[in-house]
């Protein structure tokens, strides 16, 4: 959804690799202690969503050349599949993200009775 936002497209590869990031950094958060700072949990989330594109574009983009998206035009990119500036990016959208996580996962946790 961020994608077609900011690039007016996307490609299927990265409904999975999103979903993969918004789990993560939920199952991440929900087991961290309370109290644990915003910054500590962007910085985890940031770090998720990295490893995870990094990973999804060695797939899509190093081995099955469908050039789904190119880093290497800027700077402290590796590999031309992360960058700094993403990064970034994904540490201040970690927030947004994890409140939504919270709210969905209490949501379907109320409505299915599971305790926890």
């Amino acid at each position: 959804m961020l994608e077609i936002l900011w690039r007016g497209f996307s490609h299927w590869s990265m409904f999975l690799a999103g979903g993969a990031c918004f789990w993560a950094v939920d199952d991440v958060n929900r087991r961290l202690k309370k109290g644990t700072p915003i910054w500590v949990r962007c910085s985890i989330g940031a770090a998720i969503i990295t490893v995870l594109e990094f990973v999804a574009g060695c797939i899509v983009n190093l081995w099955a050349h469908w050039n789904v998206w190119d880093y290497s035009r800027f700077y402290f990119n590796f590999m031309g599949q992360v960058c700094l500036l993403y990064t970034v990016i994904w540490f201040f959208l970690s927030a947004p993200l994890i409140w939504l996580a919270a709210k969905i996962r209490t949501g379907v946790e109320q409505l299915f009775h599971i305790k926890r």
